[in-house]
């Protein structure tokens, strides 16, 4: 997996321009066989967009989840979530854990659908193996605490 900078090609037409990237985290073990299904550090990836996060993993995994269905963001065990890979739990939970290291968390307020492997997958939570996981979760906060803000400023008038 090389690291350059995203590739524009591989964004899926819908999703927002990101404004900061933070490519997800794979240990060793699994580079071989995701550089085999065309994933590499340019094309897997969360990034922080103004309404929210957009996730990619190569053309296997798409998605835009708003700020506003984001009810919990926090560091996680990708042992408590998944053992390695792409797996999908009871209850809607979607991981895509690469590494045991810079596992994030994050719970929605509602399901929303997910492309995998071409295909719709609703979930209501999503754990992934992110670099700079915890600069990941302090952007998030502060995202999330601006729109409180300033939906609190649009109700106050």
């Amino acid at each position: 997996m090389d690291s350059s900078e995203p590739d524009q090609r591989d964004r899926h037409p819908a999703e927002p321009v990101p404004s900061r990237i933070f490519p997800m985290l794979v240990s060793p073990l699994w580079r071989p066989s995701l550089a085999l299904l065309g994933v590499r550090t340019d094309n897997a990836y969360a990034s922080l967009t103004d309404d929210g996060v957009a996730v990619r993993v190569g053309r296997l995994f798409h998605a835009h989840i708003p700020l506003a269905s984001i009810s919990l963001a926090r560091a996680g065990s990708g042992r408590r979530v998944c053992h390695f890979g792409v797996c999908v739990r009871e209850a809607h939970r979607l991981a895509l854990v690469a590494s045991r290291q810079g596992v994030v968390e994050l719970a929605l307020s509602e399901p929303h659908t997910a492309s995998l492997v071409g295909r719709p997958t609703s979930f209501l939570s999503l754990a992934m193996s992110l670099e700079g996981a915890s600069s990941f979760l302090e952007e998030l906060y502060r995202q999330q605490q601006e729109m409180a803000r300033l939906g609190a400023s649009a109700l106050g008038g």
